[in-house]
C-alpha cells in the first residue's frame, strides 16, 4: 500500500470516527436536553418535525419549514413542479420567477415559511442521485435560474434556502 493511499485511509478512519462521536452525543442527550447549561445545542435544535425553535425574547416566532425545490414536499399532497434541470434548460429568469411565486402560493397555502431549495450544486457525476433537481453544469445558468426562483418566492413572503 502506498504512503498516500494510507494516509487517505486514515483520515476516513478519523472523520468516521468523528461523525461517530456526534451521533454518540444526540443519543445520549436527545434534542432538549444537554450535557451542561448553555449548551450550543439547545440555540440549534428544531422542535417537532421541520420547524425552528421560537426566540420570544428576540420577537422571532417559531417556522414551518418543507422540503423543495421542486414542490412543497412535506405537508401532503403537493403540485409536482418540473425539475431543477428541465426549469434550467429553459434559459428563462422570468419563467424562474414564475416558479418562485407559485412554489410560494403552495407553500404559503400550507403555512409553510421556509422552503429548502431551490438546489444549486453543480453536475459534476452521474451517479449522485439528485442531479434532477440541480440546475446544470454551468455556474453561470444556475446562478441566474436561482436568482429568479429565489426572488420569486420570497417576493411572497416565504424563505429559500440553498
Amino acid at each position: 500500500m502506498s504512503l498516500s493511499l494510507f494516509l487517505i485511509l486514515l483520515q476516513c478512519i478519523h472523520a468516521f470516527i468523528s461523525v461517530l462521536k456526534v451521533f454518540v452525543v444526540l443519543y445520549k442527550y436527545p434534542v432538549g436536553t444537554s450535557p451542561r447549561k448553555g449548551s450550543f445545542r439547545r440555540l440549534v435544535g428544531g422542535v417537532d418535525w421541520m420547524y425552528t425553535k421560537a426566540i420570544p425574547r428576540l420577537g422571532i416566532p417559531q417556522m414551518k419549514m418543507s422540503d423543495g425545490p421542486q414542490g412543497v414536499g412535506t405537508w401532503g399532497n403537493s403540485t409536482a413542479y418540473p425539475c431543477g434541470i428541465c426549469l434550467a434548460s429553459t434559459w428563462n429568469e422570468d419563467l424562474a420567477h414564475s416558479y418562485g411565486e407559485a412554489l410560494a402560493l403552495d407553500c404559503r397555502s400550507r403555512g409553510v415559511n421556509i422552503l429548502l431549495g431551490p438546489a444549486v450544486n453543480i453536475h459534476r457525476a452521474p451517479m449522485c442521485g439528485r442531479n434532477f433537481e440541480y440546475m446544470g453544469e454551468d455556474p453561470y445558468l444556475t446562478s441566474r435560474t436561482a436568482v429568479g426562483y429565489i426572488n420569486g418566492l420570497q417576493a411572497n413572503g416565504v424563505m429559500a434556502v440553498i
